[in-house]
């Protein structure tokens, strides 16, 4: 199964969208825990998200990444500020017509 969807994030359409892959939780091998609070990691990417230097998809090489350690309340605005939808956050809109996040320039969800 794992290998089915490594396959398919070829596919993902991180032209135009922004992809984001983390897990719910992590469930570790040892002791006999069905789950626990351990990291896990997340990736984001799509138009205008920075790249760093990461290269494995795993809990410690993800947290070596841009974004570090994040807490589950912490990973929509992420994502919303890569979409460039602050404004669902309860940002302020920038004060003059044509600035980059305006509301008028933004598509409907």
């Amino acid at each position: 199964m794992i290998e089915t969807l490594d396959s398919a994030f070829d596919d993902l359409p991180t032209h135009a969208a922004i992809v984001c892959v983390t897990g719910d939780h992590a469930t570790p091998a040892f002791p006999d825990v069905i789950h626990s609070g351990d990291p896990v990691p997340f990736v984001v990417a799509g138009p205008g998200v920075r790249a760093d230097g990461v290269e494995v998809f795993g809990e410690s090489t993800c947290a070596e990444g841009i974004f570090g350690h994040l807490r589950g309340p912490d990973m929509m605005p992420v994502l919303l500020n890569a979409a460039d939808r602050p404004l669902f956050l309860g940002s302020r809109p920038t004060p003059f017509d044509g600035a980059d996040g305006y509301p008028a320039l933004l598509d409907p969800l």
